[in-house]
């Protein structure tokens, strides 16, 4: 395929090249590049970013049983924002894509089996799947030095991740503020309006850094980044910097797992117990 071309290592590597030749694949019916082109859009490289495209795309490959794409798409349903409360979906293409032997699948449904997170309360089958992780030697970040997906569905869609958050982009880094655990912050909302009101023995924690902060984590979680995923995420899930909704906490974590964040697990299940309490009353 002559955009793979451009996206191998070396002096041909020029990923906005690859867009046009994917698309002449794409429309010819390849299922290899359809999903190319869908991570093209997904991450707008060569092309602007659209994730309504990148979806279509990525359906078009799932259809033909290509199974990156059944991965990617499972990714998607998981992490979608809002979240969906049904996420038999996500499981079902995550499972068709674990079983041809897709490693980050099987990483995101032992996950899953770890968590519990949307699995129906005597559901035991995903245990094979965390059994499955335990005798591979896959590390979530290990693929990210491959280049998308060629014909046999080598490679990973990770590939986009780190090419965008790690080549592409210089915004992507969180602005830490966790470390201030003992201050007391009382978020109000009046007229669409955010304050806080901070009781502090450290200068440092002011107002306008806690703004600065929002914004940085919001742009850097948005480029991928795994830390500002996991600060947004608790940031919801504790109603310190956000209104409290372990709802809107629950996509941002599992994208921070999904990218390895061990820490991301117990506050997943955190924000599952809090929710199911919520339901219950």
């Amino acid at each position: 395929m002559r955009g793979y071309i451009h996206l191998l290592e070396g002096e041909n590597f020029d990923p906005k090249a690859a867009a046009p030749w994917f698309l002449k694949a794409a429309e010819q019916g390849d299922a290899a590049g359809q999903y190319n082109l869908g991570c093209c859009y997904f991450w707008g490289v060569g092309v602007e970013k659209d994730e309504a495209m990148a979806l279509r795309y990525f359906k078009l490959s799932s259809d033909q049983d290509f199974f990156p794409a059944h991965s990617i798409l499972g990714f998607c349903a998981y992490t979608e924002i809002p979240p969906v409360e049904d996420l038999s979906n996500a499981i079902g293409l995550l499972r068709r894509a674990a079983e041809k032997g897709r490693e980050e699948a099987i990483y995101l449904l032992s996950v899953i089996a770890e968590t519990r997170d949307g699995l129906p309360v005597n559901d035991t089958t995903m245990v094979s799947w965390r059994d499955k992780l335990a005798s591979i030697t896959y590390s979530p970040m290990q693929s990210l030095n491959a280049i998308w997906a060629d014909e046999l569905g080598i490679s990973s869609w990770r590939a986009a991740n780190f090419i965008m958050t790690q080549k592409m982009s210089t915004e992507a880094q969180p602005n830490p503020m966790y470390e201030f655990d003992d201050a007391i912050i009382t978020r109000k909302e009046t007229g669409g309006r955010v304050s806080f009101e901070i009781q502090s023995s450290n200068p440092e924690l002011t107002e306008d850094r806690i703004l600065r902060a929002l914004e940085t984590n919001r742009r850097a979680a948005g480029l991928r980044n795994p830390d500002a995923e996991i600060w947004i995420g608790k940031a919801y899930l504790t109603g310190r910097y956000l209104e409290l909704s372990p709802a809107n906490a629950l996509p941002w974590l599992r994208r921070a797992a999904e990218q390895g964040k061990e820490q991301a697990v117990p506050l997943i299940k955190d924000a599952l117990l809090k929710l199911r309490a919520k339901i219950r009353h």
